[in-house]
């Protein structure tokens, strides 16, 4: 018989590895979906559009991290940010928002939508722009892949 499991026994510092933690990307193949990672903290996500969901921190709303859907479109159609992701061991997030803002902005939007796009990624270059973050191995060969 299954055991349940008991939530209340979860505790914050089990929501992730032990040990020193270090800003990364991960690619997760079954959702073509790049993670990346900025803190191991309890966050809780915020779906932006079809393509970003932010994940903030339950008790302070700062940034801990991003998932982005299609990534492997993203690499395809931006032969330089797939050039630079292949390449590089850190990137900074200021390049991945550009991309992800230009894309974005290909929509068809009103130009309500379009106001809140560019304060919603205004917020995000001034809050984690300049953060450079290490390129894992599978998602740089998911870029050399194309």
């Amino acid at each position: 018989m299954a055991r349940r499991l008991d939530i209340s026994e979860l505790k914050p510092d089990s929501f992730g590895p032990e040990g020193e933690f270090h800003k990364h990307t991960r690619y997760n193949r079954h959702g073509d979906v790049l993670e990346i990672w900025l803190s191991n903290t309890p966050s809780d996500g915020k779906r932006l559009d079809k393509v970003i969901t932010i994940y903030l921190d339950m008790d302070s709303d700062r940034i801990t991290g991003f998932e982005i859907k299609g990534i492997r479109n993203l690499l395809k159609k931006y032969a330089g940010f797939r050039r630079m992701v292949s390449e590089k061991e850190h990137i900074l997030l200021e390049i991945i928002l550009y991309v992800l803002h230009y894309e974005s902005c290909q929509r068809k939007l009103t130009m309500e939508e379009l106001e809140i796009l560019k304060d919603t990624y205004d917020q995000l270059f001034s809050q984690v722009g300049n953060v450079e973050i290490e390129i894992s191995e599978d998602v740089r060969k998911l870029a050399m892949a194309r």
